[in-house]
C-alpha cells in the first residue's frame, strides 16, 4: 500500500486549518478543511455568512428591528439613476450611503436587483471601476467612495447569483480591481478586507468562483491573506473554500491539475502549503 503524507497548515485568525494528504505512489492530492480544535475533516462547502459586520447599514439583524424603526429606513427608490452618475464625489457618497442603508436584508436585495433596478446595480458597478483606476492619486472622498461601492456590491453578491455574474462582465474587469485594491499601499486594511468579502462572495457560484480562479495575481493574493492579522484572513479562507467546492472535486490527479483552468487557484493552495511543511511529495 502507498505511504500518504498528511500534512496540516493552520490558518491564523481564521478558526480554521488546511489538511492535504499527498499520496506519492498514486500522485494524487486531497485538501480538507476543518476546525483548528476538532479531527473532524468537513466538506468543502463555501458556506454564506451575514452581511458585513463592519457595515452598520447592512447587517441583517437590522431585518427584525421594530416597525417604527423599520419605518424611517430609506428605500431604494430615494436614491436616483442621477445622483449615482454625478461628477461631483460627495453627491456620489451620500447617493451611496443612502443606497446601502436601503439594502439592509435578502429580500430588499431580490428586488434591488430585479430587472427595474438593474441600472442602478450597473451604475455602482460604474462607480468602483472609477474609484478603483488610479487609487494611489485618489483623493479622500473617492477612497471612501471606493470602499462604500464594493461593500454595497459584497452585499448584493451575498444574496443575488444575477449580481455575482454581472461582476464577471468583461468590461468590469473586476479581477484586475480585486488585485490593484489589494496591492495598493494607499488604502486602508478595512477596504481590503471588503474586497475579500465581495471575492468571497463571489466565490459561492460555479461561473464567478471561476472568473476569480481565472486571475493568477488574484489568487495569489487570497493566500497571502491567509497570513494577515485581522478579518481579511477569514474571508481569503471563505474564498479558497469557495474556489475549490465550486469545482465539484475534492480529489485531483496531478496531471490533470497542472491543465486544468478551472483547478489552477488548487496548484496554487496545495504547492503553497508543499513549501510550508517542506514535504517529499512531488507534485509535478
Amino acid at each position: 500500500m502507498s505511504r500518504v503524507v498528511k500534512q496540516i497548515l493552520d490558518c491564523p485568525n481564521t478558526g480554521w486549518a488546511l489538511d492535504v494528504f499527498f499520496h506519492p505512489a498514486l500522485r494524487y492530492s486531497s485538501v480538507y478543511f476543518r476546525k483548528s480544535s476538532s479531527t473532524l475533516s468537513i466538506k468543502m462547502e463555501a458556506k454564506r455568512i451575514k452581511l458585513d459586520p463592519d457595515d452598520e447599514n447592512s447587517r441583517d439583524s437590522l431585518s427584525q428591528v421594530s416597525v417604527s424603526s423599520a419605518e424611517s429606513v430609506p428605500s431604494p427608490t430615494e436614491t436616483t439613476i442621477d445622483q449615482l452618475r454625478s461628477t461631483d464625489p460627495e453627491t456620489i457618497e451620500k447617493a451611496l450611503l443612502r443606497l446601502k442603508a436601503s439594502l439592509r436584508n435578502k429580500t430588499t436585495i431580490e428586488q434591488f436587483m430585479d430587472a427595474k433596478s438593474l441600472q442602478k446595480f450597473y451604475a455602482v458597478v460604474d462607480i468602483l471601476v472609477r474609484a478603483a483606476t488610479d487609487i494611489t492619486n485618489k483623493t479622500p472622498p473617492w477612497l471612501s467612495i471606493l470602499k462604500e461601492s464594493i461593500s454595497l456590491i459584497a452585499n448584493c453578491c451575498n444574496y443575488s447569483i444575477t449580481a455575482c455574474l454581472k461582476m464577471t462582465a468583461p468590461r468590469v474587469a473586476f479581477t484586475h480591481i480585486a488585485v490593484r485594491v489589494f496591492e495598493s499601499g494607499s488604502l486602508q486594511q478595512d477596504c481590503k478586507t471588503s474586497m475579500a468579502r465581495l471575492v468571497a462572495n463571489m466565490c459561492t457560484h460555479k461561473e464567478s468562483a471561476m472568473c476569480i480562479a481565472s486571475n493568477p495575481s488574484l489568487v495569489d493574493r487570497l493566500v497571502l491573506l491567509l497570513e494577515s492579522d485581522d478579518r481579511s484572513s477569514t474571508q481569503a479562507l471563505r474564498a479558497i473554500r469557495g474556489l475549490i467546492a465550486c469545482t465539484y472535486i475534492k480529489v485531483w490527479p496531478s496531471s490533470f491539475i497542472s491543465i486544468h483552468y478551472g483547478l489552477f487557484s488548487c496548484v496554487k493552495i496545495l504547492n503553497w502549503a508543499h513549501e510550508l511543511s517542506g514535504a517529499a511529495a512531488d507534485l509535478s
